[in-house]
């Protein structure tokens, strides 16, 4: 919304969004802010506003009194507390309309808008009507009604001519929407802005006529006998005249109630609707404004059998009856109409006469009954809606030369094939819209979609009961979607409601084209089924476009030309004949679809031919699969995101086309397109759809015995399918299916031990099951490292890189984090080289775990940016959660804590997948650590996220550590602490017991020495001060290992405390200091609560100077060093021992 709504119609209004109202006093002032917000943009010298505004003052006199006034403005919007909308210069003013709202600007704009349709004012455009009347409800009045300014003459002419221009429009507005809705038929509207239109131009006859005309229509007689009264008295006062001739004959007739001539019925023959339209506005209003177009004459409704073509045709026919002067008439065609006797019929509909002795087809030469009724129609202005041309494609021709004898008269024809004529407009009409469940979960009220709407109208003729519910629209969406919105589909699918429940519905629908059909008295044979429907339109089928037909129906998703011609032997202009057929649908993509039943329909005749059915599954079978195969390195490089978008499109043939392969044991086929095959869909994310096709296949495989044919291929879905299980969450499986693998590889022995990739990726499969259950991490590492070593004797690039990846994965995980650099960083060159964005976005969050646990909070974070651009074109919600989850962590080591905690409650929205638990519930770890840095202390220890957990989990436990962070304090706001702070130690070394128990177990190195570092404050604490030199020497030799920054920052925080108390005054800042120059330590609200509260109280004592001295010196200095002197330092001193202990 605009912040400042300016109103000058009507009078003048100012209004501004959430502030107080802007009272501005004078006229002058405010016709001054309204001349200079007409002017828009364009700036306006001064000295020609002051000349405008005070004509009789001197220049220096006018330019001061401008002055003033601007003033006064900009005083009147700051106490309104609103941005100033005027640029003001020493030379010049500019209204800023950037953030302004004008009605008479919206009021130009919407009538701007309805002139921009091609087509006359007089017709009655609903999208024209809606423009309109948004512009009428503008205009309140006069423009700056109320307002004279007799003292400046040039402003007060401004405003005459502006308010007579804006009077003008709103004439001319209102006089289109009373003939637009007359038209239509809501006469209630039309009379109220014919009455609107009288109070504009009270002196205006046609406008009391209109009102007089409209009332009687109603019926309101006396209402529009009064009517004519105020015209008659309203003519005499004002201009001393009578009512013309055409008003007193309207008002006789009125007076002796006579309709005749009031309000003429519009001639037309067209059928009564039965039903209403439902779903269908918006083809109504795209139909009704082409044959609006002065440069259509020709407008056929192309669709398949069902599609509600011949409904839609009637609907526009009463949209459109007042706009064709000599009428609309409804021509119903069939196949047995022959040329000559379609001239006969469509003069006998439209009135017609034929000459004295004509019986019918055959006394009357085709010639004269055409050149009869061309004369006839050739000064008529009239609309003949032609039902059902597809039979009668060869008679084209008629229609073309009745159009150009004919120059008034438009044809509407509703077709299943195309007329091809030069004229032809084409509408193409598909089915209803419903909701695609590939791309859309229904998270709304299905009633927005016109397959439902029509599928509820219908069901609740029988069932009127039914309704709509949370519970049942995902299976009112299903048969939407499986009948693909097509109304007669719909019609017949919702005629079972009162017999069968929804799911016996979708049902029957899946299992049988027959299902489809009623016995429905009243309807042709040819719509009572959707079969008898199909039936209808392959019979106009030639035979070589029949042959066609069923080759096709091989394809399950939509397929290009080149597809077409290497699976079906189709040129283009075979294709084009079948969508000029409405057989098959060429999409904005430039594919070919043919609908799913249609499909069916035509699978089924193709299956009564074994050798034909035979011959096309096996091209599209090695069409698809080679195209897999030319996948594969594309995959694997950085034309990924391009490959993967290709087989999107072409997923449902490459499934059909895989299975027939497994079916048939096209073995060598497999076994080059596996790897492209089970990597989209891992990296697709369609991990249960992988599952679902490698476990039929393998079953298959193993039949009737696993054989040295089939033991290779066996193996790699095997150990594919393990993996999808893993990431699935089904546990359960995925040790019985690694022992089968394991058992099958000592059962073939020799041969076995040469598929040494497969035993490799097995390796990898089995670190993964480790990570994913909680098992052993050391055993993991291994089990990726005994892959590696496979891998480097193949020496294929991509298969070494993916090993050094998930040895990386092995090290970060146990700790081990220069080793996971090292790793990464191999793995990293060589994907530079062949660009992977995938693998790509693994080693990158390998390199950013490196970076974050080694204190390098830029680093991580770039690694975080490249991974989240790596898997952008990765698009399901598992790909989107792992980038959310990397890059909030690594915002959380930035020390951003409330922006890192938005980005991972994201991501744990989008962990679904039962395999990403693990790295669900590491976030709602980290999101407890911000509670905690964020001083939510409380939310650190009710966290509810971890309510379903058992205590043995380990990130049950891991809690643990956050729950002794608090329990430490001194002082917990918002919690009441235990009578004693010993008993609050006691309680948070329990925890880091626990805690320290749990990461050794795993093991994870990187999280041993924070758990030491706390629990030498604890012996700091109780004055333990052996005890607490070795935790903190044992925290800093942990941290020194592997370069972990967290517990330089713990153990050196504990030091300065532990030196302060020493007398170490200085440098216990200096330690702090350095302890606490990373962002996550100094944005840290615990930080301070715990260790920087009590270092102010114990150095107070410092001067100002040599404080701030000490400080520079420590954040000089890098934690690592500091920690590496300070732990030789401990090793060697029992001074500082002494002196604490005093």
């Amino acid at each position: 919304m605009k912040d400042l709504r300016l109103s000058l119609l009507g009078g003048f209004a100012v209004e501004l969004a959430g502030t107080p109202p802007c009272i501005i006093e004078l006229d002058k002032t405010r016709l001054l802010l309204a001349y200079l917000a007409i002017q828009g943009e364009k700036p306006v010298r001064r000295e020609r506003l002051a000349g405008l505004f005070w004509p009789e003052s001197s220049e220096s006199h006018a330019r001061h009194s401008l002055s003033q006034a601007l003033s006064s403005l900009h005083k009147a919007f700051q106490a309104a507390a609103a941005s100033f909308p005027l640029e003001i210069t020493p030379q010049e003013v500019r209204f800023r309309k950037e953030n302004a709202w004008l009605d008479v600007h919206e009021f130009e704009a919407l009538l701007r808008q309805a002139e921009a349709h091609n087509h006359p004012s007089s017709w009655p455009c609903r999208p024209c009507l809606e423009l309109l009347e948004a512009a009428a409800d503008l205009y309140r009045g006069d423009f700056l009604a109320g307002f004279s300014m007799p003292g400046c003459p040039a402003i007060e002419e401004w405003r005459l001519i502006q308010q007579e221009a804006f009077h003008r429009e709103m004439l001319r507005v209102v006089e289109r929407l009373v003939a637009g809705f007359e038209a239509i038929g809501e006469l209630d509207k039309a009379l109220a802005f014919a009455s609107q239109q009288v109070g504009l131009n009270p002196l205006d006859e046609a406008a009391h006529r209109q009102v007089m005309r409209l009332l009687a229509c109603q019926g309101r007689r006396q209402e529009a006998l009064a009517q004519y009264a105020v015209c008659q008295k309203i003519l005499a006062e004002e201009l001393g005249i009578e009512p013309e001739p055409e008003t007193v004959a309207l008002y006789r007739q009125i007076l002796e109630n006579t309709d005749a001539g009031i309000y003429p019925a519009a001639r037309h023959n067209l059928p009564a609707p039965l039903t209403p339209l439902v779903g269908r506005q918006a083809e109504l209003e795209r139909v009704c404004l082409k044959l609006a177009a002065a440069d259509c004459r020709l407008v056929t409704i192309l669709g398949a059998g069902g599609a509600g073509k011949s409904r839609l045709a009637l609907e526009a026919g009463y949209y459109l009856l007042r706009a064709f002067r000599d009428g609309i008439f409804w021509v119903e065609l069939n196949t047995q109409v022959t040329q000559q006797s379609l001239a006969l019929l469509i003069a006998q509909v439209v009135g017609l006469e034929m000459p004295l002795g004509f019986s019918g087809p055959g006394s009357l030469g085709a010639g004269d009954a055409q050149a009869r009724l061309f004369g006839f129609l050739r000064e008529k202005n009239l609309l003949l809606i032609l039902d059902g041309f597809e039979g009668l494609l060869s008679q084209a021709s008629l229609i073309s030369s009745l159009l150009s004898w004919a120059p008034q008269v438009k044809v509407l024809a509703t077709s299943r094939a195309r007329l091809n004529l030069d004229a032809e407009y084409i509408f193409l009409l598909e089915g209803l819209s419903y909701p695609d469940f590939a791309q859309e979960f229904i998270t709304g009220d299905l009633r927005r979609y016109g397959a439902a709407q029509l599928f509820l109208a219908v069901a609740q003729r029988s069932a009127p009961g039914f309704d709509l519910s949370e519970s049942n629209q995902p299976e009112v969406a299903e048969i939407c979607r499986l009948v693909h919105g097509v109304p007669l589909g719909i019609l017949l699918a919702a005629a079972w409601v009162d017999t069968l429940t929804l799911q016996q519905i979708i049902s029957g629908i899946r299992r049988n084209l027959d299902f489809l059909s009623a016995d429905w008295r009243g309807w042709p044979d040819r719509q009572r089924s959707l079969r008898a429907t199909f039936d209808y339109s392959w019979a106009l089928l030639p035979n070589a476009e029949k042959s066609l037909f069923l080759r096709l129906s091989v394809f399950h998703a939509p397929f290009t030309v080149q597809r077409a011609a290497q699976v079906a032997d189709a040129a283009p202009h075979q294709l084009k004949g079948l969508i000029g057929q409405s057989l098959l649908q060429h999409d904005s993509t430039g594919r070919f679809r043919l609908h799913d039943l249609l499909r069916q329909y035509a699978h089924e005749k193709l299956a009564s031919s074994s050798a034909e059915h035979h011959a096309v599954y096996e091209r599209h079978c090695q069409v698809f699969l080679q195209a897999l195969a030319d996948w594969e390195p594309r995959l694997k490089n950085h034309q990924q995101p391009a490959a993967l978008a290709e087989m999107d499109l072409e997923y449902a043939d490459l499934i059909v086309a895989w299975e027939w392969a497994v079916a048939h044991k096209h073995i060598d086929l497999l076994e080059r397109t596996g790897d492209a095959f089970h990597r989209y869909h891992l990296l697709r994310g369609r991990h249960s759809e992988l599952r679902d096709v490698y476990q039929k296949s393998i079953q298959t495989l193993a039949k009737p015995e696993i054989s040295a044919v089939t033991l290779r291929l066996w193996l790699r879905l095997s150990i594919e399918l393990t993996r999808a299980l893993i990431l699935l969450g089904e546990y359960g499986n995925v040790d019985l299916l690694i022992q089968q693998i394991e058992r099958t590889l000592q059962e073939w022995g020799e041969l076995a031990s040469r598929f040494q990739r497969e035993i490799a990726t097995l390796c990898q499969v089995k670190g993964i099951a480790l990570l994913s259950l909680g098992g052993d991490y050391l055993q993991a590492l291994a089990f990726f490292r005994q892959g590696l070593e496979l891998m480097m004797d193949i020496e294929e690039p991509w298969d070494i890189s993916s090993a050094l990846y998930y040895v990386a994965v092995g090290c970060d995980q146990t700790g081990y984090v220069r080793e996971t650099g090292k790793f990464a960083n191999q793995a990293l060159a060589i994907q530079k080289e062949l660009g992977d964005p995938a693998l790509l976005a693994g080693i990158h969050t390998n390199l950013g775990y490196h970076a974050m646990l080694t204190g390098d909070c830029q680093a991580s974070l770039r690694f975080a940016q490249e991974q989240v651009e790596n898997r952008r074109h990765l698009r399901d919600p598992g790909n989107q959660a792992n980038a959310d989850g990397v890059l909030g962590l690594a915002i959380f080591y930035t020390g951003e804590y409330e922006q890192a905690r938005a980005i991972l409650e994201q991501a744990i929205q989008l962990y679904v997948l039962p395999g990403q638990q693990t790295a669900r519930r590491f976030s709602q770890y980290i999101v407890t650590s911000i509670y905690l840095h964020t001083g939510q202390y409380a939310d650190v220890l009710n966290y509810s996220a971890f309510a379903e957990l058992a205590p043995n989990d380990i990130c049950f436990k891991l809690l643990d550590l956050f729950r002794a962070h608090v329990h430490l304090l001194d002082v917990i706001p918002g919690i009441t602490p235990s009578a004693s702070m010993e008993a609050e130690y006691k309680q948070a070394e329990q925890e880091l017991y626990n805690y320290l128990s749990a990461v050794k177990a795993q093991p994870r190195l990187d999280m041993i020495g924070q758990p030491l570092a706390l629990l030498g404050y604890i012996a700091y604490r109780r004055g333990k001060m052996d005890e607490a030199v070795q935790y903190l020497k044992d925290a800093l030799e942990n941290g020194l290992n592997q370069g972990f920054f967290w517990v330089f920052m713990l153990a050196l925080s504990v030091l300065a405390l532990i030196l302060a108390e020493a007398g170490e005054l200085e440098e216990a800042v200096e330690v702090y200091a350095t302890a606490t120059a990373h962002p996550c330590a100094a944005n840290s609200r615990w930080w301070e609560d715990m260790f920087g509260k009590r270092l102010t109280a114990l150095t107070a004592s410092l001067p100002a100077e040599t404080l701030a001295a000490a400080q520079d010196r420590g954040r000089a200095r890098s934690l690592a060093e500091a920690s590496q002197q300070y732990l030789d330092w401990l090793r060697a001193s029992p001074i500082l021992m002494q002196n604490c202990s005093k």
